[in-house]
């Protein structure tokens, strides 16, 4: 595991990425600009159709259409954003593209935060913005929009404990703050909200 976090560029190809994590590098992409395969060197041909369990679960939670929901790819070796971000949603194209491994590696319920976070800008159909003012109004409201419609205190305290040492880098640039995302967890706490992974995990130890 990488324990040295890395703060990458801005603008990565034509990705903005932030780095994300407490023992891995764990990024969140905003949407970009240039649809996948135009300037990115034959990109297309570095991803492939994929279900996802956590994808279509979010598709569902966010009330999304089915006519109008963005299929879902991972990205395969010779892709250009495999080392550098995690997730992305592309609106050009209306996709939603996977680093599966990387996101397998993650704890649950910051890879379940993270993906519903790109779902939600699918959802809203958001391009990256040239005015950082309204960049960063693009990303609370997705982040917000996503952690929000995950409904699990367990997903969200996971996702508040790996991001509290980059708080403040995250909250520059639009994302939920940990004091926001505690604010969620404490409110899903006293409902008694949790997603059916955790509630499962917490079946089997008391099993």
């Amino acid at each position: 595991m990488i324990s040295k976090r890395v703060f990458l560029p801005i603008f990565i190809l034509s990705s903005i990425c932030l780095t994300f994590g407490l023992t891995k590098q764990f990024q969140f992409a905003k949407p970009i600009e240039t649809a996948v395969g135009i300037e990115c060197e034959d990109e297309n041909s570095y991803v492939r159709p994929i279900d996802d369990a956590i994808v279509t679960e979010a598709l569902f939670a966010l009330e999304i259409p089915q006519e109008e929901q963005a299929p879902t790819y991972e990205m395969i070796e010779g892709n250009p954003y495999i080392t550098q971000t995690h997730a992305y949603y592309d609106p050009q194209k209306h996709i939603i593209v996977l680093n599966r491994k990387d996101l397998e590696e993650m704890p649950y319920g910051l890879r379940r935060c993270m993906i519903f976070h790109e779902v939600a800008h699918s959802k809203l159909h958001q391009f990256s913005n040239t005015d950082p003012n309204q960049q960063i109004k693009i990303e609370h409201e997705a982040d917000f929009e996503g952690i929000k419609t995950t409904q699990c205190h367990m997903c969200t305290h996971e996702m508040a404990m790996d991001v509290a040492p980059i708080d403040k880098e995250r909250t520059a640039d639009g994302y939920l703050s940990v004091k926001e995302i505690n604010a969620l967890t404490k409110q899903f706490r006293a409902e008694n909200k949790v997603c059916e992974y955790h509630r499962n995990a917490n079946n089997l130890k008391m099993a």
